[in-house]
Parts: structure tokens; sequence; C-alpha cells
């Protein structure tokens, strides 16, 4: 629709990102206030999304991976509250759905949530049911129609993608189990014996494990970030601020020693599930993309320590001046944290990561117009991506 209004052109397409990035926070306020009933913390945690570098460099390019961070909390939101109000479970139902054709990651991640929340909310989804029976069918037959088709559309071709990217089937045909066993046997060890250290199983275990935890380390989190240029975000910077890590980790040790805020079990379980598709996945780690079904988990995790350390505070002195000091002076941390993540993004990134985000292509084919009629043939390059796509935007060709 955006390209229909507006034409072929970068703003057209980047534009949907840009609105589905701004309702994801909306969808935080309203899930956070769904599960909590704490109006405070619904505030913060949709705070900490607006300004995260994380949510910020996904949501102002055409990143698929965006959608999730919308689709995954309107889907929990409009889940809980259709055990109160079962109409909702149907959008809960499309939200999901359409969650599951949005990113690579996000069919994983969305397919394991849903057991997830049943698991939570099994004798409240009975209850419901013996009263609303059939929107309970209807939401089933919504979500269950969403699977077949991606069912069908993984038969059909749609899972190239996947199988190229996936842990099982490596770059290098397993060669690097072959190398790792043939080194071993040259130093003395049989081959028998070799092959039980150096196999693809082990490989695979290596991997996902080496995988999964660098997606939760502080390394990635919040001092070195993504490892790439290619998706919008700075290598060399976590995807959080440096100082996110200090309410992270009160909220996990106001969570560990104070037991469950309500539902705040859930969104502990979703941070530890969202680097399973990412781990799955070829590569070093340090995707944004691939583990973006963290978000806004994550922010609502850094939310909840802010809130329960002020709530300590007010425990402690009684004191509304200071608690409503404590408030500012955090938001005020956040927004200086802000402008020194834009200045980084705007005055240097586009430098460093220009050949990466593949800057240029619009001249490149502007100029290549011209020449057209210089030249019986021209040939682009495989090594500038995929290069007909270039053409094909910049030229408009239908």
């Amino acid at each position: 629709p955006s390209i229909a209004i507006f034409g072929l052109n970068e703003f057209a397409t980047r534009f949907p990102s840009a609105i589905i990035g701004t309702l994801a926070v909306i969808a935080t306020y309203l899930m956070v206030m769904q599960l909590t009933r704490d109006k405070n913390f619904a505030i913060i945690s949709a705070f900490l999304l607006a300004v995260s570098p994380w949510h910020i460099s996904l949501s102002r390019g055409a990143f698929e991976a965006n959608l999730t961070t919308f689709f995954i909390p309107l889907g929990i939101w409009t889940y809980f509250s259709g055990l109160e109000k079962p109409k909702y479970l149907i959008i809960s139902a499309m939200a999901f759905g359409l969650n599951l054709f949005s990113y690579h990651a996000a069919r994983i991640f969305t397919i394991i949530l849903l057991f997830v929340l049943l698991k939570f909310t099994w004798k409240k989804i009975k209850l419901v049911s013996k009263n609303h029976f059939r929107k309970i069918i209807s939401s089933l037959v919504v979500i269950a129609t969403f699977i077949l088709l991606l069912i069908y559309s993984f038969l059909t071709g749609a899972n190239e993608r996947a199988q190229d990217i996936t842990i099982f089937n490596p770059t290098d045909k397993w060669a690097a189990v072959s190398d790792r066993r043939y080194e071993a046997i040259l130093q003395g060890l049989s081959s028998e014996t070799a092959r039980i250290f150096s196999n693809k199983v082990t490989y695979i275990f290596h991997r996902i494990t080496s995988n999964y935890f660098s997606y939760l380390s502080p390394h990635f989190l919040f001092t070195e970030g993504v490892s790439e240029w290619s998706y919008g975000m700075i290598p060399g910077r976590g995807v959080l601020y440096t100082l996110e890590i200090i309410p992270i980790l009160m909220g996990l040790a106001f969570y560990i020693k104070k037991g469950e805020l309500k539902n705040m079990k859930l969104i502990i379980i979703w941070i530890l599930l969202a680097p399973i598709p990412a781990a799955l996945s070829k590569g070093p780690g340090g995707s944004g993309t691939r583990v973006a079904v963290m978000m806004p988990a994550i922010q609502i995790l850094s939310a909840y320590g802010i809130v329960s350390g002020i709530e300590l505070l007010k425990k402690m002195f009684k004191n509304i001046a200071l608690i409503k000091f404590s408030y500012v002076f955090v938001i005020c941390l956040y927004l200086i944290s802000l402008v020194f993540f834009s200045e980084d993004y705007r005055y240097h990134a586009n430098v460093r990561g220009a050949k990466s985000m593949q800057y240029g292509m619009n001249e490149l084919v502007g100029y290549v117009s011209e020449a057209d009629v210089k030249y019986d043939e021209i040939l682009l390059s495989r090594s500038l991506s995929v290069p007909n796509i270039w053409v094909q935007f910049y030229q408009k060709i239908d």
C-alpha cells in the first residue's frame, strides 16, 4: 500500500517498517499492562523499547525481523485479553499466524511460544472453552490455517533459504569435522576413537551451545553487539545500552529473591527461548536480526529492574520526591545514552557501514541507465550481492 501511495522508492519501502516499529511500542505497553496490571511498569517497558538502539536500527530499514517485535506482544496481549473476553482470541491467532510469515527465526520461536502460553494458561483455557467453545474452535482454525499455509509454502520451495542457513547444512560440507578427526589420527589416535570425539553430533552440539550462549553474553548485549554492518546495526556497540546491564541484573536478582511478579516468569522464559532459532543457524553468532525475537522481553526485564529498584527505595525512605527524582534520573540517563547512540548512528555508522549496506546503488543504476544506449550489453557482477534487484527497483521495472 505504501508503494501504491508514494511510488517505488526508498521511503515507501521503509515506511511500513517504521509504522510497525512504532506500533510495537504501543503493543508492548498494552501487553505489559495486561500481564502485570502495573501502569508504571508498562510505561517504562514501552519507553525502553522506544529508545532501544536495537529496535531503532531495525525499525529504520525494511528488515523483516522488525515485524516480529510487533506481532509477538500483540499476540500475547490479545491472548491474555482473550482469557477474559474470548473475542480477542481470534485476533491473537491472527497475530501469531502472521508472525509465522514475518521472518525465519520467528517461525521456530512462535511455535515454541504457543506451547509455552498453553502450558501457562491451560486451566483458564479449559474454563473459557466451557462457555465459549465456538470462539476457541474459531481461533484454533485460524492458527491451524496459517500453520498449514506455512507447511505448504515449505513444500513448494519457501524452505530453500532456511535449508541454506541451518547449522545442519554446513557450508564446508562437514570438512571441519573430517579435518579435526584427521588431525587427531596424525597425532596417534585411532580412527575409531577419533570418530567418537569428532563427528556430526559433537560438532552440532558445540556450534548450537556456542551460538546460544553468545546471544545471552554481555559481549553481544552490552559491549560489542552484532558481528556485521549488513543489517543497519553498529558493530562494536552493544544491541542494548551499556548502562542496561545494571537494571537487567537487578531485574534478575529481584525475580530470584522475590519470586514471580504476575506473569514475569513468562518474560524470563521468553528471553531464554529467543536465541534458539539463531543458535540453529550458521555463522559464529552476532546476528541482531536472527535474535530480534528477544525484543521486547529484554527491555521488559530491564524495566522490571528499574521499577523494583525504585519500589525498594520507596519502602526504605518513604519519600515521594525521591521516588519522582529516581524516575526522572533514570529517564535522563537513557536519553543521554540515546543522544550518544544517535551521534554514532548519524555521523559515523553511515560512513563505516556504507559498503556493507551497499550504498551507492541508486547512483550506479543511474549511470548504467545513461550509458545503456552506448553498449549492446552491460554486465553486473554477482559481487554486488543480487544485482538484478537494484536495476529492477531504481528503473521501476514491473
